[in-house]
Formats: structure tokens, C-alpha cells, sequence
């Protein structure tokens, strides 16, 4: 999270069932798909999609 160019992420306040504090997205809109979170994160914890195929899967249009 702290090599984001544009410091789109933050650890949440909350835990997952891990007991980790997963990332967040603080600046809705600001990722330029650089993919770098994705490459450097040691647990694979991070993936990006295209935002029109993230909003498509929000929407229950992709399975």
C-alpha cells in the first residue's frame, strides 16, 4: 500500500478472518491500473480489475 503512486490504499480499521487489517480503497476513482499493489503485495492480498468489469460483477453481471 505505501508504493502507490497515487496513495489510493490504506489498512482498514477492521480485521478479516485472518485477523489481518486488509486494504482499503481511500480516493474512489484515482487508481491508474499500474498494477504495482498487486506485483509487491507479499500475500497476493491485492488484484485489480477494470473498473467497468468491477462494476459489472457488483451489479451480478459476471459469474
Amino acid at each position: 500500500m505505501e508504493y502507490c503512486p497515487k496513495q489510493v490504499l490504506a489498512l482498514s480499521e477492521g480485521f478479516n478472518r485472518k485477523g489481518y487489517h486488509p486494504p482499503e480503497v481511500l480516493k474512489h476513482g484515482e487508481c491508474v491500473n499500474c498494477n504495482l499493489c498487486e506485483m509487491i503485495c507479499p500475500d497476493f492480498a491485492i488484484f485489480c480489475v477494470p473498473a467497468d468489469a468491477a462494476e459489472a460483477a457488483a451489479e451480478g453481471g459476471l459469474n
